[in-house]
């Protein structure tokens, strides 16, 4: 979660909007996007919370099978993709959708495992680091 007056976050990777729903019990809808990379197959929803306005949920399911983008162009070569299980969406789920945690339960991860504090600001989305904090 997220405070932004944008819905669509910037996150390293490129993405592709399919569809869009109306939310139960909410004036705000909800936004689908598929990674563009092709044989990727992740994919992230967004919306704003109904409770604060001013946060925009992204909820991730899948795991990228590519690098990002940002970073293979030399700007964002500290960027780390989202976690690929990531669902921080509350309430509810949706019909439909299969449970991001058991998706890509048999793979090895692709990426190794880094473990960063979480100082509430855009860590959920794009983990930045300075050369002193990186752990492995």
């Amino acid at each position: 979660m997220t405070k932004s007056e944008v819905d669509h976050l910037e996150d390293g990777y490129r993405w592709r909007k399919y569809g869009q729903k109306a939310v139960k019990n909410s004036p705000y809808p909800r936004s689908y996007y598929r990674c563009t990379a092709q044989k990727c197959n992740v994919k992230k929803r967004v919306e704003r919370s109904c409770q604060d306005p001013t946060t925009v949920i992204t909820t991730y399911e899948g795991q990228h099978t590519h690098h990002s983008p940002a970073s293979l162009r030399g700007g964002g070569a500290h960027m780390l993709s989202p976690s690929p299980t990531t669902n921080v969406s509350r309430g509810s789920s949706s019909a439909g959708y299969t449970n991001p945690n058991t998706y890509h339960a048999g793979l090895p991860p692709l990426l190794p495992q880094i473990h960063v504090p979480d100082h509430g600001l855009l860590q959920d989305i794009v983990p930045s680091f300075t050369h002193g904090n990186q752990r492995r």
